[in-house]
């Protein structure tokens, strides 16, 4: 009769990461995804979604900015028109 095995299990699985947010009155764990677009957000300028996209390689930075809304960072945005009269969303944080 054959008797199946465990598995192993592995010793390399890396756990996420989390930095912390520190807001007026919690501390708040950030994922690294967070981090990337809050550091980048907090180092000064106005970014759209395709700059962040190409800056920081994250798919969807909207859903990123809402969840760090969502946490309580205050991020703000402004609508644009572009030369081609589209709309669109620069995001930043104020100091």
């Amino acid at each position: 009769m054959n008797t199946k095995k465990e598995a192993p299990v592995r010793k390399d699985v890396r756990e996420a990461k989390f930095s912390e947010f520190r807001g007026k009155d919690k501390v708040k764990l950030l994922s690294p995804q967070q981090k990337r677009v809050y550091s980048l957000l907090c180092s000064g300028g106005q970014y759209s979604t395709i700059d962040l996209m190409r800056e920081l390689r994250i798919a969807d930075p909207r859903r990123v900015i809402a969840n760090l809304r969502a946490v309580g960072v205050k991020v703000l945005d402004c609508w644009c028109v572009s030369s081609k009269k589209a709309r669109y969303k620069r995001y930043f944080i104020q100091k």
